[in-house]
């Protein structure tokens, strides 16, 4: 009886601990997909790195390529948050290469 229950509790623990794997390679493949939208808009020069300015701070900022309707850069935008962060800094890194 001690036993089923222990196994009982076991079986449980590693449904929980295989559910919290699924919902990281979830999430994982969402930020996978928002780094290869991301790269792709600072490859084709649509987001640049634009350094501080009077005024202002270093950002992410359209380039020459960009969307020019503001849907088209929300829609962007919204793809690429989950990895603004990292794309920013890859296009902080591109600047300073050049």
């Amino acid at each position: 009886m001690a036993a089923q229950s222990a196994r009982r509790i076991e079986e449980k623990k590693l449904a929980e601990a295989a559910k919290r794997v699924q919902l990281k390679v979830a999430e994982a493949e969402v930020i996978s997909e928002a780094m290869e939208v991301g790269l792709e808009l600072v490859a084709d020069g649509a987001l640049v790195w634009q350094d501080a300015m009077p005024g202002s701070k270093p950002k992410l900022s359209w380039g020459p390529s960009a969307p020019v309707d503001e849907r088209g850069r929300a829609e962007k935008l919204k793809e690429i948050r989950p990895a603004r962060r990292l794309v920013a800094r890859i296009a902080r890194l591109v600047v300073d290469c050049h």
